[in-house]
């Protein structure tokens, strides 16, 4: 913030002298007066807790002036510029008199101090990696969260990873940077997105945003030093599934990271590690895991996740290049920040839903674990069967790529498929079990009415001869299930 002052001076005074006695002392006199005097206020809009606040207050002439700062925390000063380290998170006004031989001129000046809330509802972690051709999106989207900012309730803590090359603006910096989040009070044109406006707590420099040891740390970072009651972690990225098309290999990651040329594994555990360690440091379940990515709402992500979350909210299809809608959920949390973890999945999903996009759902984990017992059961079961009915039934169910090519294909809709096929009365009675626990594993499915065949979770059913029994998901946590068993069974079916 920028105060003018002018005034006129007849003659100088030192900073340190009484007004009086500089009128009384001769060599003053003798001084030729000076002409306009320039004072200025400035400080940075905001702080955080452990910085050093700096009032800084400049004029022409100094030593012309006597100056006496008055801020609403108690610290008082004498000096053109006024620096301490605040005890208390909150607003701080400071108003500063600069007096002369005949002018006295009062103005004030504010910053906002911030701190972690002591007693937070919330902590939502977001891992931005714009190290990529969403860097433009990724600052998009933490405009979106500065439009609630953090609070004594809810902790917005961000790690924004940079591209070289993708996107010039917002100063162009490259690297990584952590955020706590505040909330931007200034207007900018509805064409153009606002500056960011968050308190910047660290700066990393180049980073592999793809390299799990760069997320754990980022995640330790944050709930160690923004504690709360419930913890959500989001990752924010490209995702993939096992292939995208016919002609791919075999597949699963997320956070790719253009530098590097590296992303986050699911297959080779390297997500499963991540959220190991993130647990262990909360001595709990994450309470909401989240991926703003396309086509992860997937069973192995699920089963992969289970030990080390409670919730998993992702889309089944693609995500637009706009990603989640920060701005109104993260709104709906501020204005019930105690709600539990399934109603924030909720709001996520509901306000996702209403920007446009397609398909989003979450998963109760804590359920996964007995539906994939009566999944195994299933897969036994068929396993009994002719070869080759999953495989028909695929390509006529949901896929994000087309029955024909996608690999991922919705998990209930292979369910019900499989209802008209002429299978025993026990494999029958088996698939109506799993049915049931539809609603219980899929609290919520957020879904376009033009893709009512997505029931909320995708597996991995290729129709198509396009895979190998030696890929990494035949080795992943999730194959200690029979689905792979089945799959196998089936692609050597097809190869005869």
């Amino acid at each position: 913030m920028n105060f003018l002052l002018l005034f006129a001076c007849r003659t100088t005074v030192n900073t340190q002298t009484d007004i009086q006695t500089a009128v009384e002392d001769p060599a003053v006199e003798d001084l030729a007066p000076t002409e306009e005097v320039q004072v200025s206020i400035e400080v940075l809009p905001q702080y955080w807790i452990t910085d050093t606040v700096t009032f800084s207050s400049t004029d022409k002439v100094g030593e012309i002036l006597q100056y006496k700062w008055t801020c609403n925390n108690g610290v008082t000063g004498t000096e053109p510029t006024l620096e301490f380290t605040p005890d208390q998170s909150g607003e701080i006004e400071c108003s500063l008199r600069v007096s002369g031989l005949d002018n006295e001129y009062t103005t004030t000046a504010n910053t906002m101090v911030y701190a972690a809330a002591e007693n937070a509802e919330w902590t939502i972690l977001v891992y931005l990696g714009g190290d990529n051709n969403l860097e433009e999106a990724a600052i998009i989207d933490l405009n979106e969260m500065e439009k609630v900012g953090s609070d004594e309730n809810i902790n917005i803590i961000v790690e924004l990873d940079r591209s070289r090359s993708h996107y010039q603006g917002h100063d162009n910096w490259y690297g990584a940077k952590r955020y706590y989040v505040v909330k931007d009070t200034t207007t900018h044109p509805e064409s153009d997105f606002d500056e960011v406006v968050s308190i910047e707590r660290m700066s990393l420099g180049e980073v592999d945003s793809g390299d799990p040891e760069t997320m754990t740390d980022f995640l330790h970072w944050g709930i160690t030093e923004f504690p709360a009651k419930k913890v959500a972690v989001i990752f924010w990225n490209h995702g993939w599934s096992w292939s995208l098309q016919s002609s791919t290999p075999t597949i699963k990651g997320i956070i790719s990271d253009d530098g590097s040329g590296n992303d986050i594994s699911i297959a080779e555990g390297e997500l499963s590690s991540i959220l190991s360690q993130i647990s262990e440091d909360l001595d709990r379940p994450i309470d909401l895991l989240g991926m703003d990515a396309c086509v992860m709402q997937s069973w192995e992500i699920a089963t992969d996740a289970a030990p080390f979350a409670d919730l998993l909210v992702a889309s089944q299809d693609y995500v637009s290049w706009a990603g989640w809608s920060y701005d109104t959920f993260l709104n709906d949390l501020a204005t019930n920040p105690s709600m539990e973890g399934l109603t924030l999945a909720n709001h996520i999903g509901e306000r996702f839903y209403e920007s446009g996009d397609l398909t989003i759902s979450t998963v109760d984990l804590t359920q996964i674990g007995e539906f994939n017992q009566q999944l195994d059961e299933l897969a036994t079961q068929l396993m009994e069967q002719p070869a080759g009915i999953l495989t028909e039934v695929s390509r006529s169910t949901y896929s994000p790529d087309g029955g024909e090519y996608g690999n991922d294909h919705d998990l209930f809709g292979l369910l019900n498929g499989l209802q008209s096929k002429s299978l025993s009365t026990e494999t029958l009675e088996q698939i109506d079990i799993l049915l049931d626990q539809q609603s219980t594993l899929l609290p919520h499915n957020h879904v376009d009415s033009s893709m009512s065949n997505a029931n909320g979770l995708s597996i991995f059913a290729p129709p198509a001869q396009n895979w190998e029994l030696d890929n990494a998901y035949f080795s992943a946590s999730w194959a200690e299930h029979q689905w792979d068993e089945l799959l196998a069974r089936e692609q050597e079916s097809n190869l005869q």
